[in-house]
C-alpha cells in the first residue's frame, strides 16, 4: 500500500497551486525487486473522474461507491483505468512500461479495501510486471491536461527514496536509477541435459535414499516367513501407486499432501506387515497400497530421479525390483536360519 506518511508532506506542497479547498490529489508508488519485477500503484481520488474541475467538488463519501449498481460499479474501474493509462506515463528509459491496470476501491485514509465504516472513497489502480532489457532511468511524465499534480515515491526492495517527488502537468520526475540486470551463473552441462527433458512436468526431486523400502522388504520376508507370492503383490502395488500419485502431483493434476500424510504412510506401512504377520493377506495388500499412495501424494518423499515420465516410470520399476531382490534374499535367510533352529531343537531332543 501507498506510504502516505511519506507522501502528507509532498501534498502540502501541492496546495497552493490547486486552490483552498480539500486537494485531490493523484498519488503513485513504483516498487522495484532486485529481479526487475515492478509493482506500479496509482491512488485516484473519484473527483477527478467526475469533474473537470475536482478542486471545486467536496471529498466522495464511500455511500457514492455502494450505492451504484455492478454495471456503474464496472464503469467507474474502467474510467479509473482509462484515466491513469492517458495522464500518466510510466517510463524505463525509452520504453513505455504498459500493462493491463487492476483497479480497487479503497478507502482513502488507510488504502485498505472499502468497508462500511470509511469515510471516503479512492480508487487504486496497480499494475506488474517486468522491466525491459533496455538500460536507462525510470520517470514518470503527467498529463498537460491534467487539473491536479501528482505525488511520486519510488523505492527497490521496500526502500523508499528519501522525499517524494512533487509533479506538476506537463512535467517528468527527475530519473530513478532502477536494478541493474544480473547475469545469471553458468549452468553446468548436467544441468543443461536435464532441462532438455521432454516433458518438464513430470520431473520429480530424489531427496531421499531408497533405504526404507528396502527396510520394508525385509521386514516383509520375516513376517511371511514362505510366503513370497503375496510379499511380491505387496511391494508391487506399493511401487506402482507411489509412482502414479507423484507423477499426478509433479504435473498438476492433484495437490501436494501435507507433512503430515508421511506419518500416515508409514502407519499404512506398519498396519500391512501386521497384517502380512497374520496372514490376512488382502487387508495387507490394501494397507500397501494405500501406503504407496501416501508417499507419492509427499513431495518430500519421493524417490523418483530427475527426469521425463519414461524415466521416472522406469526409476520406480527399478526400485520395485531391488525390493523384490532383497525379500527373496531375506526370505533365504530366514530359511536357513529358522532350519538352523529346528535341527538343534531336534537333536536336544534326541539326547
Amino acid at each position: 500500500m501507498l506510504r502516505r506518511r511519506h507522501l502528507l508532506s509532498a501534498v502540502c506542497l501541492l496546495a497552493p497551486v490547486l486552490g483552498a479547498h480539500t486537494v485531490p490529489t493523484i498519488t503513485a508508488e513504483a516498487e522495484f525487486g532486485a529481479d526487475r519485477a515492478y509493482i506500479l500503484r496509482v491512488n485516484l481520488d473519484p473527483r477527478l473522474l467526475i469533474s473537470e474541475q475536482p478542486a471545486t467538488l467536496p471529498p466522495v463519501p464511500a455511500a457514492w461507491w455502494f450505492d451504484q449498481n455492478e454495471k456503474a460499479r464496472a464503469d467507474s474501474l474502467a474510467a479509473a483505468a482509462a484515466f491513469v493509462e492517458r495522464t500518466v506515463r510510466f517510463q524505463a528509459g525509452d520504453s513505455r512500461l504498459e500493462g493491463g491496470w487492476k483497479v480497487v476501491a479503497v478507502d482513502s485514509a488507510s488504502a485498505f479495501p472499502l468497508g462500511p465504516n470509511s469515510a471516503e472513497t479512492h480508487l487504486l489502480a496497480e499494475q506488474r510486471g517486468s522491466l525491459p532489457d533496455a538500460a536507462g532511468e525510470f520517470k514518470v511524465t503527467l498529463d498537460e491536461r491534467a487539473a491536479v499534480g501528482l505525488i511520486l515515491l519510488n523505492s527497490v526492495e521496500g526502500k523508499p527514496e528519501r522525499y517524494p517527488q512533487a509533479i506538476f502537468p506537463g512535467e517528468s520526475s527527475r530519473g530513478f536509477k532502477l536494478p541493474e540486470r544480473t547475469e545469471p551463473d553458468p549452468v553446468p552441462v548436467a544441468s543443461m541435459a536435464v532441462d532438455r527433458a521432454p516433458a518438464a512436468w513430470c520431473r520429480v526431486e530424489s531427496r531421499h535414499s531408497a533405504a526404507d523400502h528396502l527396510l520394508v522388504a525385509l521386514a516383509l520376508a520375516v513376517v511371511l516367513g514362505g510366503r513370497i507370492i503375496p510379499g511380491v503383490v505387496m511391494i508391487a502395488l506399493f511401487v506402482a501407486l507411489h509412482a502414479v500419485a507423484a507423477l499426478a502431483v509433479t504435473a498438476g493434476w492433484l495437490p501436494e499432501a501435507p507433512l503430515w500424510m508421511q506419518a500416515a504412510g508409514w502407519l499404512a506401512l506398519a498396519a500391512g506387515l501386521f497384517q502380512a504377520h497374520r496372514r490376512r493377506v488382502f487387508r495387507a495388500a490394501a494397507c500397501f497400497a494405500i501406503a504407496g499412495l501416501c508417499h507419492g501424494l509427499s513431495i518430500a518423499h519421493l524417490h523418483l530421479t530427475v527426469g521425463d515420465g519414461t524415466t521416472a516410470l522406469r526409476e520406480a520399476a527399478l526400485t520395485g525390483a531391488t525390493q523384490v531382490a532383497v525379500l527373496v534374499l531375506a526370505r533365504v535367510v530366514v530359511a536357513l536360519v529358522r532350519r538352523g533352529r529346528r535341527g538343534e531343537k531336534e537333536g536336544a531332543q534326541i539326547c
